[in-house]
Parts: structure tokens; sequence; C-alpha cells
């Protein structure tokens, strides 16, 4: 198995993508710490993977929120436990569908603090702890967005290219500790409840057509 008896903590884990990723993981033989601000979903998934001979335990961890996540795996360390591979899966909140000149400045720049708020909380406090072994994986996942523009798709692009950017700077302060910091640039999933980058929802907008999407991925 690729990843027997690393440790991995999830973050977002209770999304589709979370999901798959967790079982997924846990079928290569990793142990599974999966978090979200919602409870009901990633106790499904931990209990689907523990039925299945696996690994998991769920934790109430808002990746928002900095003194969460640290005291979070402040407390995984405590237990023995190594932090072997990060991810963060949380859901961006962006909305989709219209033009930059249509959407307020706030449904722009919530999508981008989001990402990078998340990350560097997530990435800062497992780096801390894999500096100590000297060894680790922090994984961040994004979309063509961030390389290609397209249009309507608000400030998820946005966000992705500074999560690859805030991927690179991780990688050459942490490489010689041995920390790999890698980001994966997704086209697309079929564990997204839709076909595009990040699945949608409509949702109406103040001041402005109707209707319009919110990345749920």
């Amino acid at each position: 198995m690729l990843l027997q008896n690393k440790n991995v903590v999830l973050y977002g884990a209770g999304g589709s993508v979370g999901t798959a990723v967790a079982i997924a993981f846990a079928r290569e033989g990793a142990n599974i710490f999966l978090t979200d601000h919602r409870i009901d979903k990633i106790k499904k998934t931990a209990e689907k993977i523990n039925q299945s001979g696996g690994y998991a335990r769920f934790y109430l961890v808002d990746a928002l929120l900095q003194d969460e996540v640290e005291n979070h795996l402040d407390e995984l360390k405590a237990k023995g436990h190594t932090i072997d591979i990060s991810f963060n899966l949380i859901a961006l909140q962006d909305i989709q569908g219209f033009p930059l000149i249509e959407l307020d400045i706030e449904q722009i720049l919530t999508t981008v603090d989001i990402a990078v708020r998340s990350h560097i909380i997530t990435s800062s406090a497992a780096a801390r702890i894999m500096k100590e072994r000297r060894s680790g994986v922090i994984l961040m996942l994004t979309a063509n967005a961030a390389k290609k523009p397209s249009e309507n798709v608000g400030g998820f692009g946005i966000a992705c290219a500074a999560m690859e950017a805030l991927c690179r700077q991780y990688a050459a302060e942490l490489g010689k500790y041995n920390i790999r910091v890698v980001c994966l640039r997704s086209a697309g999933s079929p564990d997204s409840p839709s076909s595009s980058p990040c699945a949608s929802t409509s949702t109406p907008r103040a001041g402005s057509p109707t209707t319009g999407s919110t990345s749920t991925c």
C-alpha cells in the first residue's frame, strides 16, 4: 500500500471531494483524521472507513480559525501521532455566473480570503510540526482557472492563482526540511456533484440578475 501507516489530516472532509480523497487514502493504508465545521458527514465517512477495516477519526475543526487548527494538531501530536500529510479541501464559497464588474467587492474578495487564509493557517500549523521530524507533505487543490482565465468565474480563478503562489512560496521555504508542498491543478472531478471544476448551486444575488452559482467543492 502506498500510504501504509501514514497519518493524513483532511480539512473540509465533509465535501464530496474530501470524502472521496479520504476513502481513497484509507484504501492505500493511511490513517485518516477527518475535520470539518460540520460533524454529520465526516462521522459517516469515518464509520465507512472503519467498517472497511481502515482507521479514521473525525473532529469538529474550522479551518478558518487558527486556534482550532493548531489545538487539534497539538492534540494529535500529544497522542503520539505524526502529521505526515495535510490536505486542505474546504469550500471557497465563490459566486460564479457573472462578470467581475457585476459583483460586489466582498463577493470577490471573500473567496480569495477563504482560500488564502485557510491554507496559510493549515499549512503553517502542519509545517511547524513536520519540521521537527524533517518529513511531511502538504497538498493543495486548484483548478485550471488558476492559469487559464475563463469568463464569469468570479473570485474563483483569482483564489486558485493565489493558492498556487502560496504553494510555491511554502515549497521554497520548506524544501530544506524535507517537507514537500504540492499543488494539484484539477480540470474537474467525477467525485464532484457537477462536471465543472467546482460544483455549483443556484443562488440569488442582490442588485443584478437573479441567479448565479456558488461553489460547493
